[in-house]
């Protein structure tokens, strides 16, 4: 089944709503296995485990809470599937937890116009999983 550019937006609008709301397995699943991630503060390309891990002690198990909007996605369909997602996104975090060196404390995240990327593949059931997923924030 080939896949069509609103099947995409569709897929990156419940990503961010799946997200927000913290349904951590729901997460998961919308990955593939092996899923590589560069996230907003990542030095590094990391596999989507260790991102599940950050991002649960961050959001998922804080009191954060998120607002997220995206806007001016633009999907380029690669195969028949695969295809590349590239919006701009608005992210807010109130309340979450920001692990130091020093220890855990609370704090806010706010990314204006943030950049992101998703790879999207058709799974074998038919879904759409992220394959890669990119996320940077410009520089002030």
């Amino acid at each position: 089944m080939i896949i069509a550019s609103t099947e995409v937006e569709d897929a990156v609008h419940h990503y961010w709503n799946v997200f927000a709301s913290k349904a951590r397995e729901e997460l998961r699943r919308l990955y593939a296995e092996n899923a590589s991630v560069f996230g907003s503060s990542s030095k590094r390309l990391e596999p989507v485990r260790l991102a599940w891990v950050r991002r649960d002690r961050e959001y998922m198990a804080s009191p954060a809470r998120m607002k997220v909007e995206v806007s001016n996605i633009e999907v380029e369909v690669i195969s028949d599937d695969a295809a590349l997602a590239a919006y701009n996104m608005s992210f807010e975090a109130m309340q979450k937890s920001i692990v130091s060196t020093t220890g855990g404390r609370i704090g806010h995240e706010h990314l204006a116009n943030a950049r992101v990327t998703h790879l999207f593949i058709r799974h074998s059931d038919g879904s759409l999983k992220i394959m890669h997923e990119h996320i940077s924030a410009p520089v002030d």
